[in-house]
C-alpha cells in the first residue's frame, strides 16, 4: 500500500530502486550499534515464509544496546518491510520492473523535485537490518526470532531488500548499480572504519603518550628523583619553589604572618603571656573555625611549657592539630596541667597522636652489634637489605599508580577495534583514556603479582629477627683475654 508524500526524504528509508518506506521512527538512530545472538549464514530470509520466523519490535531492547555483552555487534543501517522482501517482490515482478524503468537515470533528490516517489506505509512486521562490524565488506542481516534473552538472530538478505536510513545514502546518485556500491561503501565506513594496514609500520604509538597528572606530589617526586640520580643540590631549589607556591603559610622561615605560632612550636624557652596571646590571635585569624574551642592564653602557656619541658620536636604543620588534641585531653581531665610530669607526658601523647593521624612514621634504629658479633651483624644487614627492597617495591608501585599513566601508551591493535565497536572516531582523547585504563590495570596486576613476594620478605625478616634474638651474646675481646690468662 502506497502513502502520499508528506515528509522530506530524510524522514524516509529508501532502497536502491528509489522506493521509499515510511518507517515511523521519530528519531532515526545515527550509527546505532545493536547486539544480536547469532548469524544464520546458511538461512536466507527470502526462502522463509512469514510463519517460519518471529518478528521482533522495532525498538531496541536493553540487551541489544549492551553491545559489550554481545558476541555479535552490527550497525543498524535500515529497515525491511514485508512488501520489500525478495519473496514478495518476486511475486509482483511486473510492478517492480515498471517501477525501475520509471526511475532510470534519476536520484532520490530528482524524484522529490519532479513529482514524487512511491512510498510504502509503515509496516508493523518490518524487520531491522544490521551490518556486522569489523568486516571488509558490508553483509546485510535482518534481525528476527528474538528469544527470552532479548537478542535476535541475523537472517541473510541482499542489498536490494534494504531500505537505507539517510546516513547511508547518497541521494544525488542517479545510477542504480552505483547506488548499490556507493551506499554499501558508506555503510562499510561506519561498520569498519579502520583501513587494513600493518600496525607496526603505520600505527604511530607515540601519538598516544599519556601526559602525567599535574600534581604537586608528582612534580616533587620528579625533582627528588633527578637529585638522587646525580643532580646537584641546586635542583632542590625548584622543589622549595613548588612548596612555597602551594603552602604560602610555610613559605618563609619563620612565617612572617604567623611568627608567634612558629615560635610556639619551635622555641626551647617557654613563651610569655604576651607571646601566647599574640599566638592565639594569629591562630584564630588563620583558622576561624577554631573560635569554638576554649583556646585561652593560659592553655597556650601550658602547651608551651610542656613542649619545652618534654623536649619534643613539633612540626609547624602539626601545630593546629596538636592544639586541638591537647584541648580535647585537657577538657577530658586526662592530666593535671599544673603537674609538670603529667603535662610533659600529655604533650608527648598529643604529639604522637597527631603524628600518627597525619602520617608521620616512627623510625626503628637497629642497635649496634657488639664487637666480634659477626653472625648478628650479618643477620641485621640482611634484614635491612630485604626491608629496603620491600619498601622500594611498594613505593615504586605506588608512584607508578599515582602517575595516572605517565609513559603508558595504548596497546595496538586492540584500540582500533574498540573505536570500531563503539562507533568512536580515532582521536587522541579517547586513546589517552584507554591508555590510562590499561596502565591502571597493569599497575594493579603488578601489585597482585608482587604481593606474595612482599609476604615472603616479611616472613623471612621475621625468621631472621627471631634467630638474631635467640643468639647468645658475643664474648668481648676482654673476656677472651681473661680466659686465656686463666
Amino acid at each position: 500500500m502506497a502513502a502520499s508524500v508528506i515528509k522530506s526524504v530524510d524522514q524516509y528509508a529508501f532502497n536502491v530502486s528509489l522506493v521509499a518506506y515510511d518507517h515511523g521512527i521519530e528519531n532515526v538512530p545515527h550509527s546505532q550499534r545493536l547486539g544480536f545472538k547469532d548469524i544464520k549464514r546458511n538461512t536466507k530470509l527470502s526462502t522463509l515464509d512469514d510463519s517460519q520466523f518471529r518478528v521482533p519490535p522495532s525498538e531496541a531492547t536493553p540487551q541489544e544496546l549492551s553491545i559489550d555483552q554481545s558476541e555479535n555487534v552490527g550497525v543498524w543501517v535500515g529497515m525491511l518491510p514485508v512488501t520489500g522482501r525478495s519473496k514478495a517482490a518476486n511475486e509482483n515482478a511486473s510492478t517492480k520492473t515498471a517501477g525501475e524503468k520509471s526511475t532510470k537515470g534519476k536520484s532520490v533528490n530528482t524524484l522529490a523535485l519532479q513529482g514524487g516517489y512511491k512510498v510504502l506505509s509503515t509496516d508493523s512486521k518490518a524487520l531491522r537490518v544490521v551490518v556486522p562490524t569489523n568486516k571488509d565488506t558490508a553483509s546485510y542481516y535482518a534481525l528476527a526470532d528474538q528469544d527470552e534473552t532479548g537478542l535476535c538472530d541475523g537472517l541473510g538478505i541482499v542489498v536490494n531488500d534494504v531500505y537505507f536510513f539517510p546516513q547511508y545514502r547518497n541521494d544525488d546518485q542517479t545510477d542504480k548499480n552505483k547506488r548499490k556500491s556507493e551506499w554499501s561503501e558508506l555503510v562499510r565506513k561506519v561498520s569498519n572504519p579502520e583501513k587494513k594496514i600493518t600496525y607496526s609500520k603505520h600505527y604511530d604509538k607515540t601519538k598516544f603518550q599519556v601526559s602525567p597528572k599535574r600534581a604537586l606530589t608528582n612534580e616533587l617526586s620528579s625533582i627528588i628523583n633527578t637529585f638522587l640520580a646525580g643532580g646537584d643540590s641546586t635542583i632542590l631549589q625548584s622543589a622549595i619553589d613548588l612548596i612555597d607556591k602551594a603552602d604560602t603559610d610555610g613559605a618563609f622561615m619563620p612565617p612572617p604572618s604567623n611568627r608567634h605560632i612558629f615560635k610556639f612550636s619551635s622555641s626551647r624557652v617557654p613563651m610569655t603571656g604576651e607571646e601566647c596571646e599574640a599566638a592565639r590571635l594569629e591562630l584564630l585569624d588563620l583558622a576561624p573555625a577554631l573560635k569554638d574551642l576554649p583556646i585561652s592564653t593560659q592553655n597556650l602557656s601550658y602547651m608551651s611549657a610542656g613542649i619545652v619541658g618534654s623536649k619534643i620536636v613539633l612540626p609547624y604543620a602539626h601545630t593546629r592539630a596538636f592544639i586541638v588534641d591537647f584541648l580535647r585531653r585537657l577538657e577530658a581531665l586526662e592530666f593535671n596541667p599544673d603537674d609538670s610530669a603529667e603535662l610533659n607526658e600529655a604533650v608527648v601523647r598529643c604529639r604522637d597522636h597527631v603524628r600518627y593521624q597525619i602520617g608521620g612514621k616512627s623510625s626503628y634504629v637497629e642497635p649496634a652489634s657488639e664487637p666480634g658479633d659477626v653472625v648478628r651483624g650479618v643477620l641485621h644487614a640482611e634484614i635491612h637489605k630485604l626491608q629496603s627492597f620491600r619498601t622500594f617495591t611498594h613505593d615504586s608501585i605506588q608512584a607508578l599508580k599515582d602517575s595516572q599513566g605517565d609513559s603508558a601508551i595504548s596497546t595496538a591493535p586492540t584500540l582500533p577495534q574498540i573505536w570500531t565497536k563503539y562507533g568512536l572516531s580515532p582521536d587522541v582523547d579517547s586513546a589517552k583514556l584507554y591508555a590510562m585504563g590499561v596502565h591502571r590495570h597493569n599497575v594493579e596486576a603488578l601489585r597482585c603479582i608482587l604481593r606474595p613476594l612482599e609476604q615472603m620478605i616479611d616472613d623471612h625478616c621475621k625468621i631472621m629477627q627471631e634467630l638474631s634474638a635467640s643468639l647468645p651474646p658475643a664474648e668481648s675481646k676482654s673476656d677472651k683475654g681473661d680466659a686465656q690468662e686463666i
